[in-house]
């Protein structure tokens, strides 16, 4: 006998906050026809807005700049416009962290997410991470707020995922990458996400995407999400906080 597994209802008007849809920049959307698949399967899923975050400041990708992204969104949204997608896209980054991060900071050289207060940074995988409580202060008194994307993924938390409680009180926001629920970065780092869910210490979750293949995969991560968290934690994590920071407005956090 056969069992099939009951539809999980998504959320309404989800925003995704972490992607690399503009094509041919980074590790990405080759080209603009990829780039549209990937805007109608969020558009078919139920996403309603989007951040695109191409890599900038990246070792391997050094040749990206600012004016790249905005003006590859540009062209995504008229080709957009011209297929009938309707996604609300705004141009971001996620900025690779270096030292003369804090140096760029509210200068055309950093770019925030949808242009408002929060800007969205990626480590070395294998980073210790000891300075995530002073680099949280310093960005705040420039006016702006961090995202931290996937933690989940960084070496430490797999030992240590007790750490992200003390990230969270310094100010970071978690972002969770939803492919790490379905095994996609392996079970040891699902594992790390499953307990920082738990917690409630993700302030969005994310989608990530590179490519449109598997098609499949996106909407299999966001059941999971739904069923490990439930309905009313999955609307946090992927539709209000996400819109929430597109205007600059502060989170629903864990403690409310």
């Amino acid at each position: 006998m056969w069992f099939f597994r009951k539809k999980v209802e998504l959320p309404k008007g989800m925003a995704d906050l972490h992607n690399h849809i503009v094509p041919g920049i980074d590790d990405g959307a080759r080209d603009m026809e990829e780039s549209l698949a990937m805007l109608r399967l969020f558009q078919e899923t139920g996403f309603s807005t989007m951040v695109a975050t191409s890599h900038l400041d990246h070792p391997m990708f050094s040749k990206v700049q600012p004016s790249m992204i905005c003006e590859g969104v540009e062209q995504l949204k008229q080709r957009a416009t011209q297929e009938g997608l309707s996604i609300e896209l705004h141009p971001g980054a996620e900025v690779y962290y270096g030292d003369g991060l804090l140096e760029k900071v509210q200068t055309p050289a950093c770019m925030t997410l949808a242009g408002g207060s929060y800007i969205l940074i990626e480590f070395p995988p294998l980073d210790p991470m000891p300075h995530l409580k002073q680099l949280a202060f310093e960005l705040s008194v420039r006016g702006v707020l961090p995202v931290l994307a996937h933690p989940e993924r960084y070496e430490i938390l797999l030992d240590r995922p007790q750490l992200a409680k003390d990230w969270v009180h310094a100010g970071w926001v978690l972002q969770l990458d939803l492919p790490s629920l379905i095994d996609a970065n392996g079970k040891a780092v699902r594992k790390v996400a499953q307990t920082l869910l738990r917690q409630r210490l993700y302030g969005l979750a994310a989608s990530d995407m590179h490519h449109p293949d598997p098609p499949e995969a996106l909407r299999d991560s966001l059941e999971a999400l739904v069923r490990y968290v439930g309905d009313d934690e999955a609307q946090r994590l992927m539709v209000d906080n996400p819109h929430r920071i597109i205007k600059g407005k502060g989170i629903i956090d864990f403690d409310d």
